[in-house]
């Protein structure tokens, strides 16, 4: 049941996040840029917000602190998924500062990710000991 109530929390808490962080992403001009030889209905989404991930990232620890705060699993998983959430961070850096709709490249994305899981497979299959002799 915890993980419902953890799932609601962190829901709500992304939703209120929301009215203040997509403004700040509009002041800070983290809007994505749109090639010209797209599509004309590509433009309308010139300066849409870039590293909305951050809404959903944010209240995960906490929902995690509240409601499973005991779970090494919980907390691995949570470091999973925030490393994911820093490739998606770093794709979205890259077109915000050099101005160009590409960020990281597919192979770099998918290298980074097989690189995080197998990481979270290997201290899976130790079962998250933190007394073995490689942690």
């Amino acid at each position: 049941m915890n993980v419902v109530y953890g799932g609601i929390f962190g829901f709500v808490v992304a939703f209120g996040l929301g009215p203040i962080v997509i403004p700040t992403l509009h002041r800070l001009k983290f809007g994505q840029t749109i090639r010209d030889a797209g599509p004309a209905s590509h433009l309308k989404k010139q300066g849409t917000p870039t590293m909305g991930g951050l809404l959903f990232l944010l209240p995960l620890p906490l929902a995690v602190l509240f409601f499973a705060a005991d779970s090494l699993e919980a907390w691995a998983l949570v470091a999973l998924i925030w490393s994911y959430g820093m490739i998606g961070l770093a794709d979205d850096a890259l077109k915000v500062i050099f101005k160009r709709p590409l960020g990281l490249k597919a192979r770099e994305k998918l290298f980074f990710q097989i690189l995080f899981a197998s990481v979270f497979c290997w201290l899976a299959a130790n079962r998250f000991s933190a007394d073995g002799p490689y942690i």
